[in-house]
Protein backbone atom coordinates (compact mmCIF):
# COMPACT_ATOMS: atom_id res chain seq x y z
CA UNK A 1 0.00 0.00 0.00
CA UNK A 2 1.29 3.44 -0.92
CA UNK A 3 1.77 5.66 2.14
CA UNK A 4 -0.11 8.51 0.44
CA UNK A 5 -3.19 6.28 0.27
CA UNK A 6 -5.32 6.59 3.37
CA UNK A 7 -5.95 3.40 5.27
CA UNK A 8 -9.63 3.45 4.35
CA UNK A 9 -11.99 0.55 3.84
CA UNK A 10 -14.89 0.87 1.43
CA UNK A 11 -17.40 -1.09 3.48
CA UNK A 12 -20.15 -0.76 0.87
CA UNK A 13 -17.98 -2.66 -1.63
CA UNK A 14 -17.43 -5.67 0.65
CA UNK A 15 -19.34 -8.62 -0.75
CA UNK A 16 -17.88 -11.61 1.07
CA UNK A 17 -18.92 -12.47 4.59
CA UNK A 18 -15.29 -12.31 5.77
CA UNK A 19 -12.64 -10.16 4.09
CA UNK A 20 -9.08 -9.68 5.28
CA UNK A 21 -6.75 -6.72 4.68
CA UNK A 22 -3.10 -6.26 5.53
CA UNK A 23 -1.23 -2.97 5.93
CA UNK A 24 2.37 -2.02 6.63
CA UNK A 25 2.82 0.80 9.15
CA UNK A 26 6.37 1.97 8.47
CA UNK A 27 8.51 5.05 9.16
CA UNK A 28 6.71 7.04 6.48
CA UNK A 29 3.32 6.20 8.02
CA UNK A 30 4.36 7.28 11.53
CA UNK A 31 6.14 10.43 10.30
CA UNK A 32 3.02 11.50 8.35
CA UNK A 33 0.94 11.73 11.53
CA UNK A 34 1.09 15.16 13.13
CA UNK A 35 1.67 15.15 16.87
CA UNK A 36 2.30 11.42 16.96
CA UNK A 37 4.29 10.08 19.92
CA UNK A 38 5.89 7.41 17.71
CA UNK A 39 7.81 8.60 14.65
CA UNK A 40 9.44 5.35 13.49
CA UNK A 41 8.51 1.71 13.36
CA UNK A 42 7.77 -1.37 11.36
CA UNK A 43 4.36 -2.77 12.22
CA UNK A 44 2.19 -5.21 10.32
CA UNK A 45 -1.53 -4.58 10.68
CA UNK A 46 -4.18 -7.14 9.88
CA UNK A 47 -7.85 -6.21 9.62
CA UNK A 48 -10.51 -8.86 9.31
CA UNK A 49 -13.98 -7.58 8.36
CA UNK A 50 -17.04 -9.74 8.95
CA UNK A 51 -20.13 -8.52 7.12
CA UNK A 52 -23.34 -9.14 9.06
CA UNK A 53 -26.90 -8.17 8.19
CA UNK A 54 -27.02 -5.04 10.37
CA UNK A 55 -23.36 -4.07 10.82
CA UNK A 56 -19.71 -4.96 10.27
CA UNK A 57 -17.44 -6.53 12.86
CA UNK A 58 -13.75 -5.68 12.53
CA UNK A 59 -10.92 -7.54 14.21
CA UNK A 60 -7.80 -5.33 14.25
CA UNK A 61 -4.37 -6.75 15.06
CA UNK A 62 -0.89 -5.17 15.01
CA UNK A 63 2.50 -6.78 15.47
CA UNK A 64 6.03 -5.46 15.00
CA UNK A 65 8.20 -2.85 16.64
CA UNK A 66 8.35 0.90 17.15
CA UNK A 67 11.30 3.09 18.03
CA UNK A 68 11.04 4.91 21.36
CA UNK A 69 13.50 6.57 23.73
CA UNK A 70 14.91 4.42 26.53
CA UNK A 71 13.69 5.71 29.90
CA UNK A 72 17.13 5.15 31.43
CA UNK A 73 19.64 6.48 28.88
CA UNK A 74 17.35 8.36 26.43
CA UNK A 75 18.90 6.56 23.43
CA UNK A 76 16.55 5.21 20.75
CA UNK A 77 15.49 1.58 21.17
CA UNK A 78 13.32 -0.93 19.35
CA UNK A 79 10.23 -1.75 21.38
CA UNK A 80 8.24 -4.81 20.32
CA UNK A 81 4.47 -4.24 20.09
CA UNK A 82 1.59 -6.63 19.70
CA UNK A 83 -2.07 -5.81 20.25
CA UNK A 84 -5.54 -6.55 19.00
CA UNK A 85 -9.06 -5.22 19.40
CA UNK A 86 -12.56 -5.41 17.99
CA UNK A 87 -14.67 -2.69 16.45
CA UNK A 88 -18.29 -2.73 15.27
CA UNK A 89 -19.31 -0.38 12.47
CA UNK A 90 -22.84 0.59 11.46
CA UNK A 91 -24.15 2.83 8.73
CA UNK A 92 -26.00 5.97 9.80
CA UNK A 93 -26.55 9.60 8.91
CA UNK A 94 -23.34 11.08 10.35
CA UNK A 95 -20.03 9.92 11.77
CA UNK A 96 -20.24 9.13 15.48
CA UNK A 97 -18.03 7.21 17.88
CA UNK A 98 -20.69 5.77 20.15
CA UNK A 99 -18.10 4.11 22.41
CA UNK A 100 -14.72 2.39 22.12
CA UNK A 101 -16.26 -0.56 20.33
CA UNK A 102 -18.96 0.99 18.13
CA UNK A 103 -18.65 3.54 15.33
CA UNK A 104 -21.39 4.89 13.07
CA UNK A 105 -20.30 6.10 9.62
CA UNK A 106 -22.33 7.83 6.90
CA UNK A 107 -23.67 5.42 4.30
CA UNK A 108 -22.37 7.80 1.65
CA UNK A 109 -19.45 7.41 1.04
CA UNK A 110 -19.43 4.33 3.30
CA UNK A 111 -15.68 4.44 3.96
CA UNK A 112 -13.95 3.94 7.31
CA UNK A 113 -10.49 5.46 7.74
CA UNK A 114 -8.43 3.12 9.91
CA UNK A 115 -5.38 5.37 10.27
CA UNK A 116 -5.95 6.50 13.87
CA UNK A 117 -7.47 3.19 14.97
CA UNK A 118 -4.33 1.32 13.90
CA UNK A 119 -2.02 4.02 15.28
CA UNK A 120 -3.75 4.01 18.67
CA UNK A 121 -3.78 0.23 18.77
CA UNK A 122 -0.02 0.31 18.19
CA UNK A 123 0.68 3.01 20.79
CA UNK A 124 -1.44 1.25 23.41
CA UNK A 125 0.84 -1.77 23.06
CA UNK A 126 3.89 0.21 24.20
CA UNK A 127 4.65 -0.58 27.85
CA UNK A 128 4.72 2.28 30.34
CA UNK A 129 8.37 1.62 31.11
CA UNK A 130 10.71 0.95 28.21
CA UNK A 131 14.39 0.37 28.86
CA UNK A 132 17.20 -1.38 27.05
CA UNK A 133 18.17 -4.87 28.13
CA UNK A 134 20.78 -4.98 30.90
CA UNK A 135 24.10 -3.69 29.57
CA UNK A 136 22.69 -2.24 26.34
CA UNK A 137 22.20 1.33 27.58
CA UNK A 138 24.56 4.12 26.58
CA UNK A 139 27.64 3.59 28.76
CA UNK A 140 28.36 7.32 29.24
CA UNK A 141 24.81 8.00 30.40
CA UNK A 142 24.83 4.98 32.71
CA UNK A 143 28.08 6.14 34.33
CA UNK A 144 26.69 9.66 34.75
CA UNK A 145 23.49 8.32 36.35
CA UNK A 146 25.47 6.17 38.76
CA UNK A 147 27.59 9.14 39.81
CA UNK A 148 24.44 11.14 40.57
CA UNK A 149 22.41 8.33 42.12
CA UNK A 150 20.71 8.96 45.46
CA UNK A 151 22.46 6.00 47.11
CA UNK A 152 25.89 7.45 46.45
CA UNK A 153 24.94 10.93 47.66
CA UNK A 154 23.45 9.52 50.85
CA UNK A 155 26.73 7.91 51.85
CA UNK A 156 28.84 10.98 50.97
CA UNK A 157 26.65 13.62 52.62
CA UNK A 158 27.01 13.99 56.42
CA UNK A 159 23.53 15.49 56.68
CA UNK A 160 22.06 12.04 56.06
CA UNK A 161 23.88 10.70 59.13
CA UNK A 162 22.30 13.44 61.24
CA UNK A 163 18.87 12.49 59.91
CA UNK A 164 19.47 8.80 60.65
CA UNK A 165 20.34 9.75 64.25
CA UNK A 166 17.00 11.56 64.59
CA UNK A 167 15.16 8.46 63.38
CA UNK A 168 16.99 6.24 65.87
CA UNK A 169 16.01 8.46 68.88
Amino acid sequence: MNVSEPLALDLKAIENQVTEYQFELNDAFFASLEGAMVQQGDVRARVQVRKLSSHFELHLAVEGYVQVACDRCLEPMRQPVENESRLSVKFGEAYEEVNDELVVIPQVPGRLDLTWYLYELTVLAIPIRHVHEEGACNADMTARLESLSAGRQATDDPRWEALKNLRNN
